[in-house]
């Protein structure tokens, strides 16, 4: 066995030989982070000591046991706090002991389906991803001071939220990537969770049907991410006072009703990417929002006074549907709506007489509006972008509207004829 170590550009440098198969490799930069290559018996754990003594987080890369466990965990200097194992194919189990100091775990591009967590730890955060687990461990209720658990691309196809009952820290739970095709709720009793969770992410998977009343014991939740699944329907009686918002992009929906909603704080509703005919039924059941887009879908008619009860609104997106009507010539606004985007439709005409909102910046491009009475259009439309069609009439202030020159769009108008 031979032992080099040598400072180069503010890196420490050990490398050690052994039958010159492998080398242990420690590197060590300026930014306070050591790299441990290659650990394959327990032999090589004494590298750990050379881990300099204002070092906080260990990567260990290429870790060539197939198991790591107390040995290996209590080898580490209990100065450091975050420890990551990466690109680890051999890897196949942890078991992480109690009693360390370590707060922050993670295991990247590894071969782990198992994972054993001591009751006596203090993990605040702790992830798993791209590797082979397929299901939540059970000693996952050990981590009672974790904030942050994320288990992503990984092989995990079912979530039961009561696994997490009694974890009262975490606020983040992050499942993205994986194959869950349900999200059940199994606990008979009331969980600690139920007032520290925040955010639930589940981008990615393999969902079909959202039953929403499986969160209505998460009143703290504040987003809700189930974006690129395959949904088709959301169902249930849904009850939160948070500021929630709900992420239902890229999925299957082609239609969706809040009838049966009481959110009177939620914030924000994404359904982009979908493939809706209509406008979702009872709005005035989320008139708290001040975001709601709806873009990328299949709509074909709008009207403003569907949304005319959502006191809050500021944003509107309807862009990329199929309109080829939409009536803004209206009393009846949201009365707090500043942005109203119609981009990527059908448009062949649009009246803007009467918007009574005090300032609307308004986006119809690329549609195939071919007229336009720049006099005839509300005082209180304060910014148009008509780019890409027939006709352009576009201004960005007040001042410019003064000035407006309407111009043809040949390329615009051989598209839309």
């Amino acid at each position: 066995m031979a032992l080099v170590t040598s400072h180069v550009n503010s890196l420490l440098v050990v490398v050690v030989a052994v039958q010159c198969v492998y080398s242990q490799r420690l590197i060590c930069s300026k930014e306070i982070v050591c790299d441990i290559d290659d650990i394959q018996s327990m032999d090589d754990f004494f590298v750990n000591q050379y881990v300099p003594s204002d070092v906080k987080s260990v990567r260990y890369r290429n870790v060539l046991l197939d198991k790591v466990e107390g040995y290996f965990f209590h080898a580490i200097r209990r100065h450091v706090k975050n420890v990551d194992i990466i690109q680890s194919p051999a890897l196949r189990w942890i078991s992480i002991p109690g009693q360390m100091n370590v707060s922050s775990y993670s295991v990247i591009q590894t071969s782990v389906r198992n994972i054993q967590i001591d009751a006596r730890n203090a993990i605040t955060v702790f992830s798993v991803s791209d590797s082979k687990l397929v299901m939540i461990p059970e000693s996952i209720i050990n981590l009672r001071a974790s904030v942050n658990i994320a288990v992503e691309r990984c092989l995990v196809d079912a979530l039961d939220m009561a696994n997490f009952c009694d974890l009262s820290q975490l606020q983040v739970l992050n499942f993205a990537a994986n194959r869950i095709r349900f999200i059940i709720n199994s606990s008979t009793r009331r969980c600690s969770v139920y007032d520290s969770l925040q955010i639930l992410a589940l981008p990615n998977n393999l969902l079909t049907t959202l039953n929403m009343e499986i969160f209505n014991h998460f009143g703290k939740i504040q987003m809700l991410d189930v974006k690129q699944n395959r949904i088709k329907v959301v169902l249930g009686r849904f009850e939160s006072m948070a500021s929630l918002q709900l992420l239902l992009s890229k999925n299957k929906l082609t239609s969706i009703d809040f009838c049966g909603w009481n959110v009177p704080n939620m914030t924000s509703l994404e359904i982009d990417y979908n493939e809706l005919t209509i406008v979702p039924a009872c709005l005035d059941n989320v008139n708290s929002l001040t975001l709601l887009s709806i873009r990328t879908n299949r709509i074909q008619n709008v009207a403003i006074d569907s949304f005319a009860k959502m006191k809050r609104l500021v944003t509107l997106d309807v862009s990329f549907n199929n309109l080829t009507t939409i009536m803004l010539n209206s009393l009846h606004y949201p009365t707090s709506l500043r942005d109203l985007w119609i981009t990527g439709n059908n448009l062949s005409q649009l009246d803007l007489s009467s918007v009574s909102v005090p300032s609307l910046e308004l986006d119809v491009r690329m549609n195939c509006i071919s007229s336009m009475d720049v006099d005839s259009i509300s005082p209180n439309i304060t910014r148009l972008n008509m780019a890409a069609n027939p006709i352009d009439c576009s201004w960005k202030t007040v001042a410019d509207r003064i000035n407006v020159t309407c111009v043809d769009d040949v390329q615009s108008k051989a598209r839309c004829t």
